[in-house]
């Protein structure tokens, strides 16, 4: 008796390359588009992470401003585009929680010379000083596209606020509007609202009852 060998032939094998090339082009088109979607979800989370911290940290500041005083506290002075303000709580450079900062929030060009502004917080906390001290500058936010400022004093919302023309009072509520992303690609561009009560604000309808007193 004979032995038949038996194998596959050329076509068989080719048939059987071209099967598994198809199903590990379907698996890696499938995981491309995995990968795709968990990039963006990831970069969505930074995003909104980014613009809690923002808010949070203007808000924080914000919310503890003090009414102008012949102490420490100096003028609040706010426009559409910056705003300046004394206000209480710590820094993590100071050793006194409750010390007393003058703090203010400005766009301005990027100084490591990278491209688009940025959205500064300024601090100086010592206020007593015979000199007057350098702030110590802190990058909150990056490729700002614009920033402005509202203010609002219980009937309307107002573009500027000087403290020194509203009776040493501050605004009821601030209100901060950010937009920030690349140039270029405007659909990458988020927008941050945040309206801010501060504590110590005086309605003007209550500064007038009052005969202009703070």
């Amino acid at each position: 008796m004979t032995r038949r060998h038996t194998g596959f032939t050329l076509l068989e094998l080719m048939l059987a390359m071209t099967m598994a090339a198809t199903i590990a082009g379907a698996l890696a088109a499938s995981l491309y588009v995995a990968y795709r979607a968990r990039n963006s979800v990831d970069a969505a989370i930074d995003a909104a992470h980014m613009n809690d911290a923002v808010g949070d940290i203007m808000s924080r500041d914000l919310a503890n401003a003090m009414p102008p005083n012949d102490v420490l506290a100096s003028t609040f002075l706010g426009d559409s585009v910056s705003i300046q303000f004394c206000c209480t709580g710590g820094e993590s450079h100071s050793t006194v929680p409750g010390d007393i900062k003058q703090v203010t929030f400005i766009v301005t060009d990027d100084p490591a010379g990278q491209s688009g502004s940025v959205l500064m917080r300024q601090v100086v906390s010592n206020l007593l000083s015979p000199i007057e001290p350098e702030p110590i500058e802190e990058i909150i936010c990056r490729n700002v596209q614009s920033f402005t400022v509202s203010y609002f004093d219980g009937t309307t919302w107002n573009d500027t606020w000087d403290s020194t023309q509203q009776n040493n009072t501050l605004p009821l509520a601030v209100e901060l509007s950010i937009a920030q992303g690349s140039t270029d690609n405007p659909a990458d561009v988020r927008k941050i609202v945040r309206q801010v009560a501060l504590s110590c604000g005086v309605a003007a309808s209550a500064t007038s009852a009052s005969g202009g007193a703070p």
